[in-house]
């Protein structure tokens, strides 16, 4: 499934999540805590087709990421009055059954801008 990826540098592009399994949980949060570089992860809903997952303990470890807060933001996201920290991958939310689900191409081509 395809990702977005936003680094606290600013740096962003598309990722490749693998989701193996019959839900493949296990399979996204293994690539998820490989590719924010933690061991905990929190997400946080923006929009019905659209989450950023971020590290959990990342206010105490990260950087801050000011892109991904402003992505956050332009959503109405203030679950949180500061920034969010270190690096932020969106993925497309869940299905009917709960799985997460990648980004269609038009919300990674609008996150690409």
């Amino acid at each position: 499934m395809i990702g977005f990826k936003v680094a606290p540098d600013g740096s962003r592009g598309r990722v490749e999540i693998t989701a193996e399994g019959p839900r493949g949980d296990q399979s996204v949060l293994k690539d998820l805590y490989e590719l924010i570089g933690c061991s905990t992860v929190d997400v946080v809903r923006l929009a019905d087709r659209l989450d950023m997952w971020v590290d959990d303990d990342g206010m105490y470890t990260q950087e801050p990421n000011k892109l991904a807060t402003l992505i956050a933001w332009s959503f109405g996201s203030r679950y949180q009055a500061q920034e969010y920290y270190g690096t932020a991958v969106f993925l497309g939310g869940a299905n009917a059954a709960g799985d997460t689900v990648g980004l269609q191409i038009p919300a990674v081509k609008r996150l690409e801008r």
